[in-house]
C-alpha cells in the first residue's frame, strides 16, 4: 500500500510527509488512499526552475526566477484551494534544491496579528473569476497565502502578508531535499511551501506536480 497509517500520522503531526521513492506514477493511487481525486489545474504539471523570460507572466517564476520562492499555498486563486499538493521528484538536479515548509498550525501569532490576517483584504487575481479575500477567515479552515496572485488593497494587507514572509517565520520553517522518485505530500490548507534559490547546477531539477481534492 502506497499511503500507510504512519504516513497519516506524520501528515497530521507536521502538515506534510515524504513518501518512499516509486519510479512509476502513483498519483491516482495516492489520491484514493487519502479520500481525494486528482484535480485539473491550469498550471503546469511538470515544474522546473525557470528564468523570468521563460515563465508565464502570472507565475511566481516570472517574478522570482531562480531566486528563493516565497512561502505560499497552491491554487490560492481558487475560491477553495486544493486540499493537498503532491510533488514527486523526477530529477533532483546536479545540486539538489530544498523545499521550504511552514506548518501554520505551529506558527505563533499574536491576537492582533491573527485579527489582521483575518480582516485585511486582498484582490485575488484569477482572470474573470477574480475576487476579494483574506488570509484567514472565520468561515473557513484554510490559510490562503500567495504573493503572486494576492494583491494587497492597502497598507494593512501588506502588513498581513508580511507576517508570512520567510524572514518573519524563519525559525519555524523546515527544509526538505527530495531524492529521486520521492513524493512530498503537503496539506495545502495548512502548510505553506516555497523553494530555495537554484544554482546553475540545479536548473535541471524536475518535479511532477498534482493537486488533490
Amino acid at each position: 500500500m502506497f499511503f500507510e497509517h504512519d504516513h497519516w500520522r506524520l501528515l497530521d503531526q507536521f502538515g506534510w510527509v515524504v513518501l518512499p521513492p516509486r519510479k512509476e506514477d502513483r498519483f491516482e493511487e495516492l489520491a484514493r488512499g487519502i479520500g481525494c481525486q486528482v484535480v485539473q489545474s491550469r498550471e503546469r504539471e511538470l515544474i522546473r526552475p525557470m528564468i523570468p523570460e521563460e515563465a508565464s507572466p502570472s507565475s511566481l517564476s516570472a517574478s522570482f526566477g531562480l531566486s528563493d520562492f516565497p512561502l505560499h499555498c497552491d491554487a490560492a486563486h481558487w475560491q477553495v484551494p486544493a486540499r493537498y499538493l503532491a510533488l514527486k521528484c523526477l530529477d533532483p538536479g546536479r545540486e539538489p534544491t530544498g523545499t521550504k515548509l511552514l506548518d501554520t498550525h505551529g506558527l505563533t501569532l499574536s491576537a492582533a496579528a491573527r485579527s489582521l490576517a483575518r480582516s485585511a483584504t486582498f484582490f485575488i487575481k484569477n482572470g474573470r473569476r477574480s475576487f476579494y479575500g483574506s488570509i484567514y477567515s472565520n468561515e473557513r479552515s484554510f490559510c490562503r497565502v500567495d504573493p503572486g496572485c494576492m494583491i494587497p488593497t492597502d497598507a494593512r494587507a501588506e502588513q498581513a502578508l508580511a507576517l508570512f514572509a520567510f524572514d518573519a517565520v524563519k525559525p519555524t520553517v523546515r527544509t526538505v531535499v527530495l531524492r529521486q522518485y520521492e513524493t512530498l505530500l503537503i496539506d495545502n490548507w495548512r502548510t505553506l511551501h516555497g523553494r530555495q534559490a537554484v544554482s546553475a547546477d540545479g536548473v535541471d531539477r524536475q518535479l511532477a506536480r498534482r493537486l488533490l481534492s
